[in-house]
């Protein structure tokens, strides 16, 4: 493999002058130049990016944390933050984390002592004091992370509940189930509680199903959804995922979707729509998360960056 030292001795000049040629730095004759970059290609140098990235102080690599890879919604907003990223010359790097408050504070040490620039992160059920170093952090999510350089892209709960409600509210239906996962988690506890608000502000009534947190596609939630509830005409499904499996289920039993039984899902992710299911649900929209993150993760890469503790709501949608 050649290196830097052959292609300067080709050309006949320094290291040093080779390596300014290559980072457009200082003046080098446009002839000097030209000859610098044939004796590359002839000698088919790559230049090293560890070395340039440590005396730039830049790696163009983003770190990246989320809890799962199989939930839809992680799913997409990752790959739009990594198409994002990449088209501005960011790479990034991804650590799945498990919902554990040691494991989280040890994968953010990990993050910060890897020469990365940024870090995005969708695990945010754990109070964290970070050191203040110069690292931006964008959260998706509301976030419990001590940090003066941090921007949370949320949803807005209060938003949900009250499109939730409007959705059950006009087809004037009787009883609804609303699903949830475990309420340690601080996003099912603040979306749980801005539904229930809602509902408590109307006539409807409702009941509370526990979904485990082991059970992430709804199989055994929805047989017991099933088998412990009566004569309800609506389901509030945890996620899109669960909401697709009362689909299922209620077709099985001959229960007509969306005529005799409406069911409202959550996320809003390419997985709904690939499905082609008769739900309704209350979109996220992942994608445009995404774009935001990566909007925000490169914007704040940049030195001028003056963006501290902001909080960024980005609106939901109702897809039919």
């Amino acid at each position: 493999m050649s290196s830097i030292e052959d292609v300067a001795k080709l050309v006949g000049v320094s290291t040093t002058t080779v390596s300014r040629a290559l980072n457009n730095k200082s003046y080098v004759s446009k002839k000097t130049k030209q000859k610098i970059e044939e004796a590359v290609k002839e000698l088919n140098y790559v230049p090293n990016k560890v070395a340039k990235s440590l005396s730039s102080k830049r790696t163009n690599i983003v770190g990246v944390i989320i809890p799962s890879i199989i939930d839809p919604i992680y799913s997409e907003e990752i790959n739009t933050i990594e198409k994002v990223l990449k088209e501005k010359g960011v790479r990034i790097l991804l650590c799945l984390c498990p919902r554990n408050s040691h494991q989280y504070e040890l994968e953010l040490k990990n993050m910060l002592n890897s020469y990365i620039d940024g870090i995005i992160s969708a695990v945010y059920d754990f109070p964290v004091t970070m050191a203040e170093e110069n690292v931006p952090f964008v959260q998706l999510g509301g976030g419990k992370v001590d940090y003066s350089r941090k921007v949370n892209v949320i949803t807005d709960d209060y938003e949900v509940g009250q499109a939730a409600i409007k959705l059950i509210e006009k087809g004037k239906h009787k009883k609804v189930i609303v699903q949830h996962g475990p309420l340690s988690l601080s996003e099912e506890q603040d979306r749980l509680d801005a539904i229930v608000y809602a509902l408590n502000g109307s006539e409807v009534n409702y009941e509370l199903q526990l979904v485990d947190q082991d059970d992430p596609y709804g199989i055994e939630g929805t047989q017991n959804l099933f088998k412990d509830f009566k004569d309800f005409d609506v389901v509030l499904s945890r996620n899109d995922q669960n909401g697709y499996q009362v689909v299922l289920e209620a077709q099985r039993r001959g229960i007509m979707v969306p005529s005799e039984l409406k069911v409202i899902g959550y996320g809003g992710s390419q997985f709904l729509a690939n499905m082609n299911s008769p739900m309704t649900t209350i979109s996220i929209n992942p994608s445009k998360i995404g774009n935001k993150v990566a909007e925000l993760t490169i914007s704040m890469l940049a030195e001028d960056s003056k963006k501290k503790n902001q909080q960024i709501s980005v609106p939901i949608s109702i897809i039919n």
